[in-house]
């Protein structure tokens, strides 16, 4: 049985399917299986991924086309690994990943999560940049990470034992969210290491901006709220609450650009003046509507 699992969901993925799969080929530590989760693709991802003559690249059909998340699920249930690691198919490794990880869990019991840093690289239009110009935290940084979400999908590598004795799952409800609310509860159980190098690149689309603006995007928010209240009861402190209660406003506040500036200062004057990203907002509100949100669209980033 291989030591890591490596879980990647597949829907008409084929643009950049092979890179990503090459990317886990060319790894020093090579004691892993892909667990491949093949969405009911209608295009050419399901040859791509039986094209490899490995047999530690396990292709799954699903038997009906479903959710990003639950498709996350059905994939983990045939994880055997001791860790396990994701890999979207536009994403890439650094080819000693696996490895540096891998052995830091060997040396730290107390550890259930381990992430790098990255590069968002944006290969239409040739930009890039460093996910994080600062290290990060390590240790037990659960409220930490509540707070302000940080991990980068394609980084991250979980105890798979972690997973099964605590029986969590993604929530099948999620379509934007799912790994935060995953990776989040992950923490609860024990402490973080982070890796300060780029260990892997994490391809911008055009769609991931609309995604910060999508309406059900606080939506998915308030059910990850309730799904921490219900898990962590009296851990779940007041500061965290009010915390994520504020990014559901701030949220919110986005999505009204498209109506009005009055709109958006009605929803933000709910939370505190001196919050930074609520003080953006009030300011952008008096602005067209074209020009704020483009020039949100350059705060974002590439």
């Amino acid at each position: 049985m291989a030591k890591v699992s490596i879980l990647m969901n597949c829907y008409n993925s084929e643009a950049y399917l092979k890179e990503a799969i090459d990317s886990v080929i060319n790894q020093t530590y090579q004691d892993w299986e892909i667990i491949f989760w093949d969405n009911q693709s209608t295009d050419s991802s399901a040859k791509i991924a039986k094209s490899y003559n490995d047999k530690r690249i396990k292709y799954y059909y699903a038997p009906q086309h479903t959710s990003l998340y639950q498709g996350r699920n059905s994939a983990l249930t045939y994880c055997g690994g001791e860790y396990l690691a994701f890999l979207d198919c536009d994403d890439l490794w650094m080819d000693t990943k696996l490895e540096k990880q891998v052995d830091i869990f060997k040396n730290n019991e107390k550890i259930v999560l381990i992430h790098t840093n990255t590069i968002f690289f944006n290969s239409d239009i040739n930009k890039e940049k460093i996910a994080n110009k600062k290290p990060l935290s390590s240790g037990y940084i659960f409220e930490d990470v509540v707070k302000k979400y940080n991990f980068s999908l394609e980084t991250v590598i979980v105890k798979m034992s972690t997973i099964k004795r605590n029986k969590l799952n993604f929530g099948k409800d999620f379509n934007m969210i799912g790994d935060r609310d995953f990776l989040t509860t992950i923490c609860y159980y024990g402490e973080v290491y982070y890796i300060d190098e780029i260990l892997g690149k994490w391809r911008i689309h055009s769609d991931n901006f609309s995604k910060v603006l999508h309406i059900t995007y606080p939506k998915e928010l308030k059910y990850m709220y309730l799904r921490f209240k219900k898990r962590f009861k009296n851990k779940f402190t007041k500061e965290m609450r009010l915390n994520i209660y504020n990014e559901i406003i701030f949220r919110d506040a986005l999505n009204m650009f498209y109506q009005s500036g009055i709109e958006v200062r009605k929803k933000i004057n709910k939370i505190p003046f001196y919050n930074l990203k609520g003080f953006i907002l009030r300011l952008l509100s008096y602005f067209p509507m074209k020009i704020s949100l483009k020039i949100l669209q350059l705060l974002k980033g590439l």
